[in-house]
């Protein structure tokens, strides 16, 4: 006989299900570090992490006659749009641009955001514009001699897409300027002609030039190893082919440059190279030569013109008629180049548009994706335009605009050429005078320490999720951090440099996920737990309740970031980027991944068999005495294993008696809490009592006759108390001691109501409060902007009026007025003459002198005018050339640049007479290559925009919710996110102005990130309320809403009688009229008399109507269900918001601690999402409720009356059946 057990059969399917589990779990875990690699190999940080440059530019306007007194000649404030527009086209690069007085520009960018100083430079200089060729590469806009602008061919330049058999494709249209551009490329045989449209050719010569530092790696080696073979060597290969001299000089003038070399006494030189026809130049070479100030010496724009240069400019004494003059081949003289510009143009553009995108194309393409991507953008269109619309050209002409269609191309090729084209084509000009690179604020030893507590935060957190929920919380984990390392990747996708907003921006992904997660396990423990279903059946029904839930979440952080992303720019529009992708990633991975994750995992009844793997049984914690019911909880799960296991009757009686004790403690304080509400409810009823008592004595002090109105309106005060006196629902409440909802909360009704009432007239206060400090603030100090925001003034000196304020430090250090203190810090900055160069000693001077308000205004002698503390700061070189606007190497003229963060005159003038006083430097004095001092206010322009494109956004924001609620919710929502949504910026705004905190570009960030939790929030806590109400059916609801339906009713059956009413009495009067044949007299007297009796009954139904809603207003106290769902709202809504708003918070808090410089930013977000969390719980939700139970009401009320209305008409067919 065989006693062996058979052995059970192997569940192929569970095989197949674990293989695919583990598929997916290694896919997450691939994806996780696989776009950590990637982010970490390509990211881009901001400006207060890794620095920025800021730039001097003049502004010049081709249109308008040059100044005669050195100055640029163009409106800056203008300029300013042009100008951002060609620097950030799509929007993304954290570009600021500010004016600089009128005629001068200030623009600031993050130092990740180009690939050098020089780039940076050339970015800005770039002045080529669009301009139309033919396929030989010639000029199409010269006929012969003569030369028509871009703007005589078209008139502006817009993004549209055209629809086509295959998709849509982005184009480009041109509004025709008349019939100059077809006339002067189309004739009755010519309706087809081939060309191409270039932009910002001066752009395209300097980045084949500047290749090494813009080819895509961090090794030096390599990427100079590709410039050489990529570049140079083809470059020096049609050096040496071609005959044609003037080609030859042309190359040898792109690659002359200049490095710093040191001669065997330690003394500083420059040296000049030509790194094309010195070909014994090797790779070794060239890095020793750009790791010591390598610059080429040729400005690239000499070569283009403006795409609006005519006929006379190109004539001898015209702005390009002069000749052409570069350096020759030893790079340390110049020669002629060509007669003028437009022989210069033609000759470059031919050879390098040849070079380009033939000869080096292939290898390019293949090769280097990011740099064809980039060369290819400077070449918007090549190909043929037709004079109709075919199919066959990809440019043509149609209802008077020439259009390009991008078959194949990303939108933003569009975009980006609809920008620099309307930019290009207005004429400005800009030079850069010197630019500066400012060290990030955030040091990394800074940056180190907030990453471990963030890493800490962020352990936290796994560590929780994963006691909490076992095995469903390490999915939950390895989800998340997935979504989290695909949206850090495809900030690279974008180009984003990271500043600030994106750390928020990754908190709040990773906060939103935590709470999808959470709200479907809670609901799955609930099913499992509370209603005894087995683990698959409520992971079911957990996702069919709150997978919408989940997909409302992501919405309300999708529809704000596509709003921002196409309305706003700059760092906010880096914010929704991130948020997009996060809130996509999170669809496909939260939301579908994990639901088939987690569904394969219990489909393998692995959970059922280890149950000790499932989420944690927390119902202990919803029972209030959370320690209590947490030690009552393992006693009962130890007394339930030892009964099972039959162990000794000792240990199971010790358990017993420990259980007793506790529940005999629980059992004290509950008696302790109900003696508590009691006496609440006698003070309760007191109070009401006394104000009764008031009002009685009040009205026994009058007069009966003369005060009848006032006596009528105590006497209905005292009944409304009397109401709410003798109110049963109450008791019944009472009775019930706690309303017991789905988890088994229990919420004292009264105090939640009045908890919120309060909340509500406090938060109105603080508001008031914050709002009246905040108006006083701006009122009396003005508003306190950062540096990111503008408003101040800057103080450049060069040349001789720098060795002025030398020469005044020794003077000040000597001067009895000024404080010991003072004098001795100065002597020891003068002692080092010989140690310091002396643009670095007035720096110092400078720093200590603006250190001391006290000194200055000694040293001022301002008479009433006094100069008060302000933050500053200080650059300086040794190369400024204030002739050609732009710093020179060669040019030692030390400068130093002093930045007061005000922009107040009455300042201003103390500081500009300190200088004169102490330096005899004055405004007036004429400016010189030798020396000069330029005072310029600088004011915002991209922190304007981006502030008004947040106010634009948050409409637009308002009306896109409007659909998607219509479409998921009731207008009753709609109206209360409205409010939210509103009334948080507001509140956030003033208490950070109340608070002093700066405004500047941080201060909109964490405003968008206000609306973007606000919306978060509401969603959730909405959602969750919606599941109430939908929970009951519609006999229920009328149940409790019965006697507001019976009086609602009443009101629509009185006016329906009252139509009736006049109905007859019109017609009777028309009837009279008819038979007793009145005169017009008579007639005249009836219908007035009929016209009183219509008013009276009006009045009368009005009256009717006034008394009924008091009663309504009185009954409805007594509908119990919606206290119920007020209490269980906004405990939820409590509860959320502590632990969310938590996470936000802390790592606020951690930025504040650890990232000093960016404290505002901190605190900033934490006032966001305080105000947002105090809006919702007091403003929104109570609104939400009024709004519901009038919705409600007047909903069934209506369907009452209508079946009403149904049944008249029923019966009154009956009886003329039965007559």
């Amino acid at each position: 006989m065989n006693n062996k057990s058979p052995k059970k059969p192997i569940n192929k399917t569970n095989i197949f299900r674990f293989i695919g589990m583990f598929i997916i779990l290694l896919s997450l875990v691939v994806g996780i570090f696989f776009s950590s690699q990637k982010f970490i190999e390509n990211y881009k940080l901001g400006t207060d992490f890794k620095g920025y440059y800021s730039a001097l530019v003049a502004v010049d306007d081709a249109n308008e006659e040059q100044n005669n007194d050195g100055q640029p000649n163009g409106d800056a404030k203008k300029a300013a749009k042009s100008l951002e527009q060609r620097l950030n086209p799509m929007g993304t690069n954290q570009i600021i641009v500010e004016t600089a007085g009128l005629n001068y520009l200030k623009v600031l960018s993050p130092v990740d955001a180009y690939a050098s100083e020089t780039v940076f430079k050339n970015q800005i200089q770039r002045s080529g514009g669009a301009i139309i060729l033919d396929e030989s590469g010639d000029d199409l806009q010269f006929s012969g001699d003569e030369r028509k602008g871009i703007n005589e061919f078209f008139t502006s330049a817009k993004t549209i897409s055209i629809t086509t058999n295959s998709g849509k494709n982005p184009a480009l249209a041109f509004d025709l300027n008349g019939s100059e551009f077809t006339s002067s490329i189309f004739t009755e045989e010519v309706t087809e002609k081939k060309l191409a449209m270039m932009l910002d050719t001066d752009g395209l010569y300097n980045d084949i030039r500047n290749w090494y530092l813009l080819v895509e790696g961090k090794d030096q080696r390599a990427k100079v190893k590709s410039y050489f073979d990529v570049i140079l060597t083809p470059m020096r290969s049609l050096y040496n082919t071609t005959s044609d001299n003037k080609i030859k000089n042309i190359i040898a003038d792109l690659f002359a440059a200049t490095y710093q070399s040191s001669s065997s006494g330690g003394i500083a030189t420059r040296q000049y190279v030509n790194i094309i026809t010195n070909q014994n130049i090797t790779q070794d070479d060239f890095i020793n030569y750009i790791n010591n100030d390598f610059e080429f010496l040729s400005d690239v724009s000499k070569y283009v013109y403006d795409p609006n240069a005519t006929t006379d400019d190109f004539k001898a004494d015209g702005k390009y008629g002069s000749e052409v003059v570069g350096y020759t081949t030893n790079s340390s003289s110049t020669t002629v180049l060509a007669s003028n510009t437009k022989e210069a143009f033609s000759i470059i553009n031919k050879m390098m548009f040849e070079f380009v995108y033939s000869t080096i194309w292939p290898s390019v393409q293949n090769d280097y994706k990011s740099m064809a991507t980039r060369l290819d953008s400077y070449r918007l269109f090549v190909g043929t335009v037709s004079s109709t619309k075919t199919v066959a050209t990809p440019g043509y002409i149609e209802n008077n605009k020439l259009i390009l269609e991008f078959s194949g191309q990303p939108e933003s090729k569009a975009r980006i050429a609809t920008s620099i084209f309307n930019a290009s084509s207005q004429g400005y000009i800009f030079t850069v005078n010197n630019v500066s690179m400012i060290d990030g604020t955030i040091t990394s030893i800074m940056l180190t320490t907030a990453l471990i507590f963030m890493g800490i935060v962020v352990l936290a957190l796994m560590i929780y999720s994963a006691f909490l929920y076992r095995i469903l919380g390490m999915f939950m984990i390895a989800v998340i951090l997935a979504i989290t390392g695909l949206t850090l990747m495809s900030t690279t996708w974008f180009g984003l440099t990271l500043g600030v907003e994106a750390i928020i921006a990754i908190i709040m992904i990773i906060a939103v996920n935590l709470e999808i997660f959470s709200i479907i396990f809670e609901n799955m423990k609930f099913n499992a737990y509370t209603k005894h279903r087995n683990i698959k059946s409520s992971f079911m029904i957990s996702i069919k309740e709150n997978i919408f839930l989940a997909i409302d979440i992501l919405i309300s952080l999708i529809i704000p970031s596509i709003s921002l992303f196409w309305i706003t720019s700059n760092a906010i529009q880096s914010f929704a980027i991130i948020i997009l992708m996060g809130s996509f990633f999170s669809i496909a991975l939260a939301i579908i991944g994990a639901t088939i994750l987690n569904r394969m995992l219990l489909s393998t009844n692995w959970l059922n068999n280890k149950p000790w793997l499932f989420a944690l049984n927390t119902d202990f914690v919803n029972q209030g005495k959370i320690v209590l019911n947490y030690k009552l909880k393992n006693l009962k799960d130890k007394a339930e294993k030892l009964k099972k296991s039959e162990a000794s009757n000792d240990k199971l009686k010790v358990i017993e008696d420990k259980i007793h004790k506790i529940e005999e403690k629980i059992a004290l304080i509950d008696h302790k809490h109900e003696t508590k509400n009691a006496a609440m409810e006698a003070k309760y009823q007191a109070t009401i009592k006394q104000k009764i008592a008031k009002l009685e004595a009040k009205i026994s002090k009058l007069d009966g006759e003369k005060n009848k109105k006032q006596i009528l309106k105590l006497e209905l005060k005292i009944n409304e108390l009397q109401f709410v006196l003798d109110d049963n629902s109450e008791k019944i409440i009472e009775q019930e001691s706690e309303i017991v909802l789905q988890t088994q909360d229990k919420v004292k009704v009264r105090r939640v109501e009045k908890t919120i009432k309060h909340g509500s007239k406090l938060l109105m206060i603080i508001f008031l409060a914050l709002a009246s400090i905040g108006a006083l603030f701006i009122g009396l100090l003005g508003p306190n902007y950062d540096s990111t925001f503008g408003y101040r003034t800057e103080y450049t000196f060069w040349g001789t009026k720098v060795e002025n304020l030398d020469t005044a430090a020794t003077v000040v250090a000597e001067n009895p007025e000024v404080s010991e203190d003072f004098r001795t810090a100065l002597e020891k900055i003068n002692e080092n003459e010989d140690g310091y160069e002396i643009e670095y000693r007035v720096a110092l001077f400078l720093d200590l002198l603006f250190k001391d308000p006290e000194t200055i205004n000694i040293l001022a002698n301002s008479g009433s005018r006094t100069y008060e503390y302000h933050n500053f700061s200080l650059n300086y070189g040794d190369s400024f050339d204030y002739i050609t606007g732009s710093t020179n190497a060669e040019n030692e003229i030390p400068w130093v640049t002093l930045t007061i963060n005000t922009a107040n005159s009455r300042q201003s003038a103390v500081v500009k007479n300190l200088f004169l006083q102490i330096a005899q430097i004055s405004k007036e004095e004429t400016l010189t290559t030798e020396g000069g001092y330029i005072a310029k206010r600088i004011r915002p322009f991209t922190f304007q925009n981006m502030a008004l494109q947040l106010i634009i956004a948050s409409f637009v924001i308002i009306l896109a919710l409007l659909i998607y609620i219509f479409i998921r919710f009731k207008w009753t929502y709609y109206i209360a996110m409205i409010v939210g949504i509103v009334f948080t910026p507001i509140l956030a705004l003033a208490a950070i102005i109340a608070l002093q905190i700066p405004l500047g570009v941080t201060t909109l960030i964490s405003l968008t990130v206000s609306v973007s939790f606000v919306c978060i929030s509401m969603f959730v806590v909405f959602g969750k309320a919606r599941s109430l109400i939908s929970s009951r059916d519609e006999q229920s609801l009328v149940n409790y809403f019965k006697q507001e339906i019976d009086f609602a009713v009443s009101i629509k059956d009185k006016k329906r009688l009252l139509k009736e009413t006049i109905f007859a009495k019109k017609s009777a009067l028309k009837i009279k009229i008819k038979e007793e044949e009145l005169n017009k007299v008579q007639r005249k007297e009836q219908k007035l008399a009929y016209k009183k009796e219509k008013h009276q009954l009006y009045l009368e139904f009005k009256n009717a109507k006034k008394a009924i809603k008091v009663e309504i207003t009185k009954v409805s106290k007594q509908n119990n269900y919606l206290k119920e769902v007020m209490a269980y709202t906004f405990k939820y809504a409590i509860i959320r918001s502590l632990l969310v708003g938590a996470i936000y918070t802390v790592v606020a808090l951690l930025l504040s601690i650890t990232l000093t410089p960016i404290i505002s930013f901190g605190l900033s977000v934490i006032i966001s999402v305080v105000s947002a969390s105090l809006v919702v719980l007091f403003i929104c939700i109570p609104v939400w409720i009024w709004l519901e139970q009038i919705r409600i009401r007047n909903n069934l009320s209506r369907k009452r009356f209508i079946n009403g209305l149904k049944v008249t008409g029923e019966e009154q067919i009956i009886e003329g059946i039965n007559d």
